[in-house]
């Protein structure tokens, strides 16, 4: 497969038909509210105007999602359970590039995909019931598959996150939805940066670059 053929660039906005089709004149208030009512479809929040978002001049619209923590499971406290020091990092991560197949609608162009973070922290002495943090997700897309280097795609946000502590298999989501272009059938390599860190209780941080996925378009 020539991986050179395929592009991913243009149209990266919400997963959302009714914004990527809205027009440049749009006001700021019709969008708010179809972020508002995208995430709350999923069951979270829009936080996209809560950080620092920037893009590459090929993104349109973008909405950042809050999702719920999953189930509770609350654990007990492992620091009264270990004898050793503390971790510098009581916090696991399961990141989520873009990844699967994509079929094109009949006339469509552009395929709507996300990337996102589960964030699991451990429950520690000292620590509170919820984290509020920072977090950045860096995600994008190479044409070029492993051996190129050009990239279509790419989005970064950075804002408040709250993970709740103690709580499994993970304590809160962030995800990131948009859409691309897709020029031709085929495969791509996608890629994605996380971090996460706690200003209050500096025990509390991840770190994770360059997980990897790819995502495959057919008609």
């Amino acid at each position: 497969m020539n991986l050179s053929r395929l592009l991913m660039a243009g149209v990266m906005g919400l997963a959302l038909a009714p914004l990527a089709q809205a027009s440049s004149t749009a006001d700021s208030e019709e969008k708010a509210q179809l972020r508002k009512l995208f995430c709350e479809s999923k069951g979270g929040a829009d936080i996209t105007a809560l950080g620092e978002l920037k893009k590459s001049d090929d993104v349109g619209a973008v909405v950042v999602c809050k999702l719920p923590p999953s189930p509770t499971t609350v654990v007990e406290n492992q620091a009264a359970l270990r004898l050793a020091a503390l971790p510098l990092t009581p916090v696991t991560a399961t990141l989520s590039p873009p990844s699967g197949v994509y079929k094109l609608a009949p006339g469509a162009s552009s395929v709507n995909t996300s990337c996102s973070a589960n964030l699991a922290i451990a429950k520690w002495a000292g620590f509170p019931s919820s984290s509020n943090g920072n977090a950045t997700l860096n995600c994008r897309g190479y044409n070029g598959g492993a051996a190129g280097s050009s990239l279509a795609c790419k989005i970064e946000w950075t804002g408040p996150t709250q993970v709740a502590i103690g709580v499994t298999p993970y304590g809160g989501q962030v995800a990131v939805n948009f859409s691309c272009l897709a020029m031709f059938n085929g495969s791509i390599g996608t890629v994605m940066d996380f971090s996460y860190a706690d200003p209050t209780y500096p025990r509390i941080r991840y770190g994770s670059v360059q997980a990897t996925s790819s995502m495959t378009i057919t008609q």
